[in-house]
């Protein structure tokens, strides 16, 4: 789970499944539940647990994160984007 770090109202967290979800902390009930405004699709996710989800620092928008997680993709999300997928995807390699 990590704060944005141009609008501290905005929390992604990375989930068991694989997924990742955005929270808005203005947006909740009077019992203090806060849901997400925005979940990654499934299918296009980690298939392992995520283990670490930053924001980047790259762009005028703050919108943009990446996750990593032990099926060995990084991906790169953008919460603006009308998509629930990634926005590119990294898989690493290991090569003896």
């Amino acid at each position: 789970m990590s704060f944005n770090n141009k609008s501290p109202e905005i929390i992604v967290g990375g989930s068991y499944n694989g997924s990742l979800s955005f929270f808005d902390t203005r947006i909740g009930t009077s019992g203090g539940v806060i849901k997400p405004f925005k979940t990654s699709i499934l299918e296009k996710s980690h298939h392992d647990p995520v283990y670490n989800v930053e924001w980047t620092a790259i762009g005028k928008t703050g919108s943009e994160c990446v996750s990593s997680s032990t099926d060995g993709r990084i991906l790169w999300w953008d919460y603006k984007d009308n998509t629930d997928v990634p926005t590119d995807c990294l898989i690493l390699n290991e090569e003896f």
